[in-house]
């Protein structure tokens, strides 16, 4: 493929889904490139797992890893265009549509239907996402973050900047809104958003700064300032700048200060000493404009006599009005949903641990008590383990044989139900001899000493 470039859509940029991977947005795109010249003309599109290996910096033991991502993306349904840039709504759609992959020659064949195709050949928004950068991020969330600034960078003006996006939409662009431990800001902002933010500022050719918008001290809102990097060599002059990019308007740093300055004095009375003042000392302009909604609140109850007076004194010392109880039984409340979600969020962490080591013991296991076998027996097993097989994993076992994952794993699971069964431990006593103690919830696991371990009552 001689494109090092991919034109994708605003709208394809804004996805919104939490079953999409790294690996498969990256491939997705791949897949967009290699297809965007033949997007009209033609139905099918096709790919050597090779080329798609290469191009991902992926080496030969990754193929399978590869093909597998590809037929999981046919089975993701997407919510597009989430913060709705594009005047159309879309809806829902399947992310990637018909797949075939032949074994043989190694090809995959791959198709979209027919209105994403139109939508996907001539948007009328759009960015260029360069595969060389992509190919460099370790995060899903990083791709998402410099696909979404991409989209709102403008060449003429060699800066961008997104609109302000409601945290609960980030949440959903980032693929974090199904885990309610990304629903703490203090979570999402350390696992999320620095992550994303590190790497795209480290790997990529642009450099982004975030604003944040606060209501009775939470994150509410996020903004993100676009440049180039210092050392990017001018990569970004290659975005395209569609007409709708191109009309919108984005505020200054001395037209945020005008509109302050006038609001501090026309609406607050405060003197063109004062307003200026206020602007050449305080420079985080969204805490002005938080001391000065709270100020409007105020004298709107008449609870304000002298305006001026007060709001130059409020902002001089950044005032912040009094705790009420309520306040302060809401914070409690607060604290504590955040160290029961932490709870939940250190015991799924520690179960999901678990359950990789006591595979990992049981593979360990089933080894050992193979290699200690004689040969006619180790053969006795494995004509025992083929005749259980159904007719799919029978293919997949002539295919790959062990080599393939979820034959291995019957494999595994096969032995040590027929020929282990007394002499491996079940998970609640594997857990146990690690220091965990877990009861049954259903058909999952929970901690009955999870508090132990983070030290809370």
């Amino acid at each position: 493929m001689s494109t090092k470039e991919v034109i994708k859509h605003s709208g394809a940029i804004q996805v919104s889904a939490n079953q999409i991977s790294l690996l498969q947005r990256k491939i997705w795109n791949v897949l967009l490139a290699n297809a965007f010249d033949d997007l009209l003309s033609k139905d099918e599109y096709s790919i050597t797992i090779k080329d798609l290996a290469e191009i991902l910096k992926f080496d030969s033991n990754d193929i399978e890893l590869v093909k597998e991502a590809v037929t999981k993306m046919q089975k993701v349904l997407v919510q597009w265009n989430v913060l709705e840039k594009d005047d159309e709504a879309w809806i829902s759609s399947q992310f990637l549509g018909e797949v075939n992959i032949t074994k043989q020659s190694g090809v995959i064949f791959y198709t979209w239907g027919k209105y994403l195709r139109e939508k996907l050949y001539n948007p009328t928004m759009y960015a260029k996402i360069n595969l060389a950068v992509q190919s460099k991020f370790k995060s899903k969330y990083a791709l998402i973050l410099y696909e979404l600034c991409l989209d709102y960078f403008i060449k003429k003006q060699g800066k961008g900047e997104t609109p302000w996006i409601d945290i609960e939409d980030f949440r959903k662009l980032m693929g974090a809104d199904n885990d309610k431990y990304y629903s703490n800001f203090k979570y999402l902002n350390r696992k999320v958003l620095k992550v994303a933010l590190n790497e795209v500022n480290k790997e990529s050719d642009i450099f982004i700064k975030v604003s944040r918008r606060m209501e009775s001290r939470k994150v509410v809102a996020l903004k993100f300032h676009i440049s180039p990097t210092p050392y990017s060599n001018n990569l970004l002059t290659r975005l395209i700048k569609s007409p709708k990019q191109g009309e919108l308007s984005f505020k200054s740093e001395d037209e945020e200060k005008k509109e302050l300055y006038e609001r501090m004095t026309k609406a607050f009375t405060l003197s063109d000493r004062q307003a200026q003042e206020i602007l050449n000392t305080m420079h985080d302009f969204e805490e002005v404009k938080e001391i000065l909604d709270m100020v409007e609140r105020r004298v709107k109850r008449d609870e304000i006599m002298n305006i001026g007076a007060y709001t130059y004194k409020a902002l001089k010392d950044q005032y912040q009005p009094r705790k009420s109880i309520i306040a302060i039984e809401r914070e409690q409340e607060a604290e504590a949903r955040a160290n029961e979600e932490k709870r939940k969020a250190k015991e799924k962490e520690i179960i999901n641990r678990l359950v990789e080591e006591y595979e990992g013991y049981i593979a360990k296991t089933v080894k050992a008590y193979v290699s200690g076998l004689s040969q006619e027996d180790q053969e006795g097993v494995k004509k025992s383990f083929e005749e259980s097989l159904d007719e799919f994993l029978k293919g997949k076992y002539k295919e790959s044989g062990l080599k393939s994952p979820i034959v291995n794993a019957s494999y595994i699971k096969f032995l040590s139900a027929k020929y282990l069964k007394n002499g491996i431990l079940d998970f609640h006593a594997f857990a146990q001899e690690l220091g965990y103690i877990l009861e049954k919830d259903g058909d999952s696991w929970k901690m009955a000493n999870v508090r132990d371990l983070l030290g809370t009552k």
